[in-house]
């Protein structure tokens, strides 16, 4: 990982996603600063995994964010590859209560249906009460949100365990 800028803050990465039986690895949703998982397709699949995400605050409380992620298939014949296309926005309505969305478009391959053309879209709209921290006894967080994310949308930040193809209100 290699981070830069004062203004607009960037972060890029790159690795190679040696574990077995995923198509997929760690990264980081830019929109709200959480690892999330990039999702498994087919088993024994190992990656290269390229991404980069930036962060502009336009005020005090409010930071717009944009992320690109590729993932390549490095160990089959296929050439698997696809890139995810991010933007999201968070703003602090208080101290306590924090406003989310963000959008995702995913591009590419998939190892089990060809060219990804359709159902390739996502989006979570959100809203966060307080934010927990570990180091306080007692802390807490809650939080609703609401989330379309189709079938080929598996690069999109599906972090908390967000099921693929499925839409709803979150834990």
């Amino acid at each position: 990982k290699f981070s830069f800028g004062n203004v607009v803050k960037t972060n890029v990465y790159y690795g190679r996603n040696t574990s077995e039986g995923s198509f997929g690895s760690i990264a980081k949703d830019s929109a709200l600063g959480k690892d999330l998982k990039l999702t498994a397709d087919l088993p024994g699949i190992k990656t290269d995994v390229i991404g980069a995400d930036f962060k502009y605050a336009t005020s005090k409380a409010t930071n717009i964010t944009a992320g690109i992620y590729q993932l390549k298939a490095v160990d089959n014949t296929k050439n698997d590859k696809r890139t995810a296309y991010e933007i999201g926005v968070d703003t602090k309505l208080s101290n306590d209560w924090t406003a989310t969305a963000s959008y995702a478009k995913v591009t590419g391959d998939n190892p089990l249906f060809g060219k990804i053309e359709d159902h390739n879209k996502a989006y979570m709209i959100g809203f966060d009460y307080k934010v927990a921290d570990k180091t306080k006894v007692g802390s807490y967080s809650a939080f609703v949100n609401y989330r379309n994310i189709e079938e080929n949308a598996d690069l999109v930040p599906t972090f908390d365990n967000a099921v693929i193809g499925n839409g709803g209100i979150g834990e």
